[in-house]
């Protein structure tokens, strides 16, 4: 948040404060109003209520996780399936180039 905009204890007027300013005004959510208007959002993240920016940066923390869970499912569904020396080499090749050496296991000798 850039701001909270707050009554002054001493004039009763709304007035915007910065943080940490605002820390040691009271606030009295029965009597007062929001104090939280639209141009006072900056980047918030964490809690219930992310911003736009905020949804930004959980997204892109979302796509390389999810990017990241299907690779290595991919790689563990060809290996799995691909268990023929021919393409069992390739695809380990594969999976160790993209970082995924746990899921390389010792295939069975035919």
């Amino acid at each position: 948040m850039k701001f909270k905009r707050l009554k002054d204890p001493k004039t009763g007027a709304y007035l915007n404060y910065p943080y940490p300013a605002y820390t040691a005004i009271p606030f009295t959510p029965d009597t007062d109003e929001y104090p939280y208007p639209p141009e006072a959002i900056g980047m918030a993240y964490d809690g219930l209520y992310p911003s736009d920016k905020g949804n930004v940066v959980i997204s892109k923390k979302l796509v390389k996780v999810m990017k990241r869970g299907f690779v290595a499912w991919l790689c563990w569904y060809l290996l799995d399936r691909f268990r023929h020396p021919q393409f069992s080499e390739p695809v380990q090749t594969v999976c160790f180039e993209l970082r995924f050496p746990l899921l390389i296991r010792q295939q069975p000798r035919a």
